[in-house]
């Protein structure tokens, strides 16, 4: 009987799934692994977070005014209080040492 080779388009009198010994051998597992600091994970998941965050309160904002549960007037002062907040909250953490946000 002929050798097993590893051929997909030659019929072999093997069945499909067949798989010698040698078939694990050219594994090599891992071998680029890349390890990755906790806190870059944490910033990118929080990046994510806001951007779906962000959407669904201009959703549930559009929705409301869609079927006048809130006036437009009250989304532009809720926008305008959570700006200088965001600014002041910036401000505030800039000067930490260390690189908090990246800004």
């Amino acid at each position: 009987m002929q050798p097993w080779r590893r051929i997909l388009y030659e019929k072999q009198p093997y069945p499909d799934n067949y798989t010698d010994e040698s078939f694990l051998d050219s594994l090599v597992t891992n071998a680029r692994v890349q390890t990755v600091p906790f806190l870059a994970i944490v910033r990118d998941a929080v990046v994510v977070s806001q951007r779906v965050a962000v959407l669904a309160l201009f959703l549930a904002g559009f929705y409301a005014m869609l079927f006048n549960k809130l006036r437009p007037s009250t989304v532009i002062i809720f926008d305008v209080v959570s700006m200088m907040f965001a600014s002041g909250f910036i401000l505030l953490i800039r000067d930490w040492p260390g690189d908090l946000c990246g800004i």
